[in-house]
């Protein structure tokens, strides 16, 4: 019996190297064009079954939509509330107490124009402040919980205009008044920001109820044609090229050991 070595078949191989790569190279492009068969199954269904699937995917849609739709309303709560936390624990305004509200005044003349991104870099102290100036006089108010308060914050305000500008010499007083119409606008806040805690409470429940009646709904509605494991497009393919690509290799190494053989 004739003794055939495999570095005798590699040689024969080697000498036929263009028509081996040509050989596999059809081998794995055979492997391609039956793994993009199987994926494209969807074609081969009966029209029944596309109807189910089409209408399967169409409420699958719908109701994973409720659930994008109820996580957005949930991040913008949140962003809300987050919001309207920090406004309320760092504003002025809203530790203001109606009853008794310290205001500083300070006044003075300046040649040039006063711009308030002189002055105002908190971004709550808008609501407390009032400019007011009559040709080259001006007068700036800050309400405040305190009378020290009040008064740091007007020579603060003070010390920036006179970065930028020339003015004489500043007039700064200080008063109490009362203004009812604050506690309404705290109230509405606090209502605000209450109310969004509850909604975004609310939310989070019914998202709850979304996930559970989309799981409920894939595993009771799911066509059987789809019930077998689904793999996505390139990972099909790309198996089958392999599977092509090792036929061709075993295949040619058959071929030419038969050949030594006879």
């Amino acid at each position: 019996m004739k003794t055939i070595y495999m570095r005798e078949v590699l040689k024969d191989i080697w000498k036929k190297k263009i028509l081996v790569i040509v050989c596999l190279f059809a081998c794995i492009c055979a492997g391609i064009t039956t793994g993009y068969k199987k994926t494209n199954f969807y074609d081969r269904l009966s029209a029944k079954d596309k109807m189910n699937i089409d209408s399967y995917y169409e409420q699958l849609g719908k109701y994973e939509q409720g659930v994008n739709d109820a996580e957005n309303c949930i991040k913008l709560l949140t962003n809300k509330i987050f919001e309207l936390k920090d406004y309320i624990d760092n504003s002025i305004f809203m530790h203001l107490n109606p009853d008794i509200i310290f205001v500083a005044n300070v006044q003075f003349s300046t040649p040039s124009s006063i711009a308030e991104a002189d002055f105002l870099e908190d971004k709550y102290l808008s609501e407390v402040l009032s400019v007011s100036s009559k040709k080259n006089i001006f007068n700036i108010s800050v309400m405040h919980v305190s009378e020290e308060q009040a008064l740091f914050v007007i020579n603060d305000i003070v010390k920036k205009i006179e970065v930028k500008n020339k003015i004489s010499t500043p007039i700064i007083t200080c008063y109490t008044k009362t203004d009812g119409t604050i506690v309404d606008k705290q109230k509405e806040c606090l209502d605000n920001y209450k109310g969004y805690i509850k909604n975004r409470i609310d939310l989070i429940s019914s998202l709850r109820q979304q996930n559970a009646l989309v799981s409920k709904y894939k595993s009771e509605k799911k066509p059987k044609v789809l019930s077998k494991k689904e793999l996505k497009p390139i990972s099909v393919i790309f198996r089958y090229s392999l599977f092509g690509f090792i036929a061709g290799v075993l295949g040619i190494i058959s071929i030419f050991t038969i050949r030594r053989i006879l």
